[in-house]
């Protein structure tokens, strides 16, 4: 593998600047981009000047062009673009798509989510079984899987890693959702050494024991990579998150082994030659970190990107892709997302839900849509709608998708709101120009309605510490949260993340009777009754539902979707629905091809 890849392309500053051979580059920018031809560059190295021939260079406005990575074997290399990265790949605490990214390509799970069936299907579990009350797993692990220092994956592995990921020392985001295991909460506080629950009967069999019967029981063992006990299992529990095992030495038994990281410029994978579900066709993967969605639209016309992997184009490049038979575009229909405000329950003057209610009928969701998504966006009222029977069709009206200032200004008065008071909304950072010219539109409407707030944009992995851990902040403006009954449990929990500071007893308790109901009518039940609470105190406000927009190169093929017929406009696009937080971007890795 080595030997295909040539070496990286070297940064520089504005200081020094060097000549560098590439087979090709990909310069970021802030985000101006400009492509200029030219006979030759003059190059001045100290006091050395040369001529060097050149056809063109590609130039950026800014001071640090940064490193892209290994360019590689085309027809054996997937380049893929990020927008965004974080240091720590930590399954525990990581709150980034980046995270669920790498692991995906490093680890395996128990299950697979299968969107082709909507369904759980095996991947290192080979095969199990429920007992007939509906409170008991059996899993048999495949006996060939191995991690990817040739170690075998055992049952052993897999009652270590239930048991990290159910302790609160390690500070992970999964530790409610598998109190479910009987004797996993007195493990937790630390009143038993193990849980009582996960019971090894052979090397590769193993049972897990349960409470009581749960409907959402393989949701919580999922995305919940198998760790290697052999390297992790002597590490503290408290040190266990912030192990540089997660930093650059991952060792999975998925479908790509870690091959080297840059930070701030790529991250490699390489073929596992030994995957249990096959050698992959693609010899190896850079997922390269370019924040510009204009650049990321460059290098995918000059061929160095074959998948926008993470991070939005504009509006105006995916409708120039629609153009260019190099390219197809596919829509990812999102069951579980809804982007939107959420404002922090913990500050007094923000407490008050009539001023919630205010911020939804001050904005146009509708023309927001419209305008600045393609209106590839559904519009709900409420950040519970999956399954479809959580929502009533008296909910649906409650607050019109075209707003009502009159009634946003009434509310606001009546909340005894101070003028010239100003919300400060914490996000993401985004580079993309649709997004921020989105917020300022958001923050006009809100600002008419007589809501002043002012957008702080910041680096995600602070964001993550100010919303989730700090509670830093007033507002936050984000691109989704959980639509499912499952990921209501993941925001709104007393003893999970609460980031908004809104739980209380009643809604644990509706929460913990989710995990309870076995069959759909249940939890439709149980569902509305939280929206009930939802709709009116609105904890999160939403704008819409994403209809994701992924742009493949049309030499990629990926299993089961097969060719994507390519539509002349933006609402005829195929649209694949996700299943448990994936669609096809994590289905059989190994099977994913490039081709001329």
């Amino acid at each position: 593998m080595g030997a295909a890849l040539s070496a990286a392309v070297l940064a520089c500053t504005r200081e020094v600047v060097t000549e560098v051979p590439v087979e090709r580059n990909i310069i970021i920018d802030q985000p101006v981009v400009k492509e200029i031809p030219i006979e030759k560059l003059v190059v001045v190295e100290r006091e050395v000047v040369r001529e060097v021939p050149v056809e063109k260079i590609v130039t950026v406005e800014q001071r640090i062009v940064r490193e892209l990575g290994p360019v590689g074997d085309a027809e054996t290399v997937l380049h893929m673009r990020t927008s965004s990265e974080v240091r720590k790949l930590s399954p525990f605490t990581g709150a980034s798509g980046y995270v669920s990214l790498a692991n995906a390509y490093l680890f395996s799970n128990l299950v697979m989510a299968d969107p082709m069936r909507q369904a759980f299907g095996p991947e290192l579990a080979e095969r199990w079984e429920v007992s007939a009350d509906g409170a008991s797993y059996t899993f048999h692990l495949r006996e060939d899987a191995v991690f990817h220092d040739g170690a075998p994956v055992t049952a052993r592995d897999v009652a270590f890693t239930i048991s990290a990921y159910a302790g609160q020392q390690t500070g992970g985001h999964h530790v409610d959702r598998l109190s479910m295991i009987k004797g996993a909460r007195d493990f937790s506080e630390g009143m038993a050494e193990g849980v009582e629950g996960v019971v090894v009967l052979d090397e590769h069999s193993f049972r897990l024991d349960l409470v009581s019967p749960s409907a959402f029981f393989l949701d919580a063992l999922y995305v919940k990579p198998v760790l290697p006990e052999h390297l992790l299992g002597g590490v503290g529990p408290e040190k266990l998150d912030a192990d540089e095992f997660f930093v650059d030495g991952m060792v999975g038994s998925g479908p790509y082994r870690f091959a080297q990281r840059r930070p701030g410029h790529f991250i490699q994978f390489e073929a596992n030659p030994d995957y249990f579900l096959g050698e992959p066709k693609i010899e190896a993967v850079l997922v390269h970190l370019i924040r510009s969605p204009e650049v990321t639209h460059a290098a995918m016309q000059r061929g160095e990107i074959d998948v926008n992997r993470r991070g939005e184009l504009s509006m105006d490049a995916y409708k120039a892709l629609l153009q260019d038979p190099r390219f197809e575009l596919a829509a990812v229909a999102s069951q579980r997302t809804s982007a939107g405000y959420a404002f922090n329950s913990r500050t007094e003057w923000l407490a008050d839900p009539r001023i919630r209610q205010a911020a939804i009928l001050a904005l146009d969701r509708r023309g927001l849509v419209d305008r600045f998504v393609g209106g590839l966006g559904v519009i709900n009222n409420t950040c519970l709608f999956m399954p479809m029977g959580v929502v009533t069709d008296e909910m649906k009206r409650k607050y019109p998708e075209s707003g009502d200032s009159a009634r946003a200004k009434s509310l606001l008065g009546k909340a005894e709101w101070d003028g010239a008071r100003t919300v400060t909304v914490k996000t993401p950072a985004f580079a993309n120009p649709d997004q921020r010219s989105m917020h300022q539109a958001e923050q006009a409407m809100l600002g008419d309605a007589g809501l002043r707030i002012s957008f702080e944009e910041m680096d995600t992995p602070s964001w993550a510490v100010a919303y989730y851990r700090e509670h830093d902040y007033d507002a936050v403006r984000v691109g989704g949260w959980g639509g499912s009954l499952s990921g209501a449990y993941f925001y709104f929990h007393s003893a999970y993340t609460d980031a908004m500071g809104y739980a209380s007893p009643k809604l644990d308790s509706l929460l913990e009777a989710l995990s309870g109901a076995l069959t759909r009518t249940q939890q439709e039940r149980i569902g509305r009754q939280v929206n009930e609470m939802f709709i009116e105190d609105l904890p999160i406000l939403p704008i819409y539902s994403s209809v994701w927009l992924g742009a493949y190169g049309a030499r990629v093929h990926v299993p089961g979707f097969g060719d994507r017929p390519q539509p002349s406009d933006l609402g005829s696009i195929m649209v694949t629905p996700e299943f448990k937080w994936h669609a096809e971007w994590f289905y059989r890795l190994e099977k994913w091809e490039v081709s001329e």
